[in-house]
């Protein structure tokens, strides 16, 4: 995946946290890419949220896993949060509740996901770092071992 495209640019760091959902960074951005395949083990409520990607691109349909642009990315500030509701096995405990509140800053559909969750769903537990913004505003999702002097973008995760 490092040299390969991104909607922010080449490629400079990448890691594959499971097979088909990459945490990846350019020189000036960075987030995560799901392949058709893993987007077949996302929620459907989640899978739907359109992307900033797609927002971006003007593409303002509900998506169905798997079909169009042969996967999606998340960018890290925002809709990346998705990603970690999804898939909360491959990030920190304490960091979950941090996506679930940026998750439903940007779409209703993920604060109705969050909303469902059991009461003890660490994707709804108190965080333990202060609060950033109102919404979350200053985090950045990042994948879980990026290492600290990784190219690119850094991040929380």
């Amino acid at each position: 995946m490092v040299g390969q495209s991104s909607p922010w640019g080449r490629i400079d760091w990448a890691k594959e946290l499971a097979p088909g959902l990459w945490s990846v960074s350019t020189p000036g951005h960075g987030g995560f890419y799901c392949s058709r395949e893993r987007l077949h083990s996302m929620p459907a409520e989640l899978a739907r949220v359109p992307t900033f990607v797609e927002r971006s691109a003007g593409v303002h349909v509900v998506k169905v896993p798997g079909e169009g642009f042969g996967g999606r990315w998340y960018k890290e500030d925002c809709d990346g949060a998705l990603v970690a509701l999804a898939w909360p096995e491959f990030f920190p405990r304490e960091f979950l509740p941090i996506a679930a509140r940026i998750a439903a800053k940007y779409s209703p559909i993920a604060a109705l996901f969050v909303e469902r969750l059991p009461a003890n769903d660490a994707r709804r537990g108190a965080s333990v770092l202060p609060p950033a913004g109102p919404g979350g505003e200053g985090l950045v999702l990042t994948g879980s071992d990026r290492p600290a002097d990784a190219p690119g973008q850094g991040g929380l995760f």
